[in-house]
């Protein structure tokens, strides 16, 4: 698609983030629009965001646990880039997030990694974590601006990824034992519950074997596209749902309690 018709979607949908506008697809008013085009209203968001003193600070991948595949459309691994307007970080355990306008959005209990050594891509596991200092657990807040959550892979992406905002934990430091944060992440068990009685349970290896092969699949996806933006030192990476991503309403706590590796869960009160 051209350059002209990828900033005309990138310029209409910029204003409608933080909103409660709903839109129609993109690929429903541009026939052809491909996930190559997807990624080229990623970066062009890019340009807008920072043009607004926004800064890129990493990378939210999704379509990463096929379990959920078929509430979000998605067919893999995809990404887009976060926001420093849209992190949230709670060192303490606890905190709470405003949801503002936002009519659909949900919650997903996440493994988040910070890049230390620029990854390359053909990396394996045990050489892929030897690039991350920090690990830690986090929510992701995502959002469909479009009527349902059946949304076609080049529709998310064009809309932020369906990312709305990160909200992070406390960070582990895991360059003394990194080896052993291989079998950590895999086998990591995560219960998230709500006040009100809901209860999701999941696994490290429900996202794609281990978290880690979400790094490696963007990774090596990126070094196949020469005009992407290469995954960079300093980076917070977020990995994809690891239980079942809920819908999220005004007057909940969500709290989360991880077993099998020493991480701290999250307390989320939703305003």
């Amino acid at each position: 698609m051209d350059t002209k018709t990828i900033d005309v979607i990138a310029d209409a949908l910029l204003p409608t983030l933080g909103t409660d506008a709903l839109l129609p697809r993109v690929s429903a008013q541009y026939t052809g629009f491909s996930v190559d085009d997807g990624y080229a209203v990623v970066h062009r968001m890019r340009t807008l965001r920072e043009a607004r003193s926004e800064k890129a600070i990493g990378r939210k991948i999704g379509g990463t646990n096929p379990a959920f595949y078929h509430l979000t459309g998605a067919t893999g691994p995809m990404w887009a880039f976060m926001y420093d307007t849209a992190l949230l970080e709670l060192p303490l355990g606890s905190g709470a997030f405003s949801l503002g306008t936002y009519r659909q959005p949900r919650i997903e209990p996440e493994i988040v990694l910070h890049i230390s050594s620029t990854p390359k891509a053909g990396m394996t596991e045990a050489e892929i974590i030897t690039c991350i200092d920090r690990v830690a657990f986090g929510y992701e807040i995502v959002h469909s601006p479009y009527s349902d959550w059946r949304v076609a892979p080049p529709d998310a992406l064009a809309a932020f990824g369906l990312h709305q905002a990160m909200v992070t934990g406390l960070w582990v430091d895991i360059t003394e034992d990194r080896a052993a944060w291989v079998d950590r992440l895999r086998d990591l068990e995560v219960t998230m519950r709500s006040a009100d009685g809901i209860e999701k349970r999941g696994v490290g290896h429900n996202v794609l074997g281990n978290p880690l092969n979400a790094l490696r699949a963007i990774v090596d996806d990126i070094a196949r596209h020469p005009d992407w933006a290469l995954v960079a030192v300093g980076e917070i990476i977020t990995t994809g749902t690891i239980a079942e991503l809920m819908p999220l309403e005004p007057g909940q706590v969500w709290t989360t309690t991880i077993a099998g590796a020493p991480l701290e869960g999250l307390s989320l009160r939703i305003t």
